[in-house]
């Protein structure tokens, strides 16, 4: 049994469709790929700096080394644990 029925298109304009299409998806990918790959703006955090005293509120250091012998003690003492 032969197939007589009509072939869905967008009339006479269905040409321009398919071109347009990819340059619109060519276009934003261009933007994208210049949006990743620019110097400056960074979206991964920049080094965190120690804030005075005073910013902390009830955030209070509980225990710091008095030495850098201390320090090194206790930071080989909790990797090993």
């Amino acid at each position: 049994m032969p197939h007589t029925g009509a072939v869905p298109a967008l009339q006479s304009y269905s040409y321009v469709f398919g071109p347009l299409l990819v340059a619109c998806l060519l276009g934003a990918l261009v933007v994208v790929l210049r949006w990743s790959h620019t110097r400056g703006g960074s979206l991964v955090r920049p080094v965190a700096t120690t804030g005075h005293p005073g910013q902390y509120g009830l955030l209070v250091p509980v225990d710091a080394p008095a030495s850098r012998r201390q320090r090194r003690c206790r930071r080989g003492c909790t990797r090993s644990e």
